[in-house]
């Protein structure tokens, strides 16, 4: 049964999605992304990631749960050459053992962004 998380301080979405659906005792979260109109003008990959953490990090919250609770990252990046850069920053927000992840260049995103995750969190002490 498909449940959608609540308790997120983020604005409503502006297309037909949910920041974040259980299903059983998994969470899967949407993707989130860190772009802002500055970074629009002044592109910086890790800032990007950065605010894409931190919105994670606000879903994760709601849910009660932090990023020791991921259990799969899917990366999506418009540019392999910042991937050092954009792993600089997601390895801060973890600790081993990390979660298992995918990576994938794609030639664009909505709204201009340069980085997506789809993070996928399990928790055992949500209630079956």
């Amino acid at each position: 049964m498909r449940e959608v998380q609540k308790n997120i301080d983020l604005p409503e979405p502006k297309a037909p999605y949910s920041y974040g659906v259980w299903a059983g005792q998994t969470l899967y979260l949407g993707g989130v992304c860190g772009i802002t109109d500055d970074l629009l003008k002044n592109p910086d990959i890790k800032q990007e990631t950065h605010n894409a953490m931190h919105e994670a990090k606000m879903i994760l919250d709601g849910a009660n749960l932090t990023f020791d609770d991921i259990i799969n990252a899917r990366v999506y990046i418009t540019d392999l050459s910042k991937f050092a850069e954009f792993n600089e920053v997601y390895k801060s927000y973890f600790t081993a053992p990390y979660p298992s992840r995918a990576t994938v260049e794609v030639s664009g995103m909505i709204g201009g962004a340069n980085i997506e995750i789809v993070f996928i969190a399990y928790s055992p002490f949500k209630e079956k």
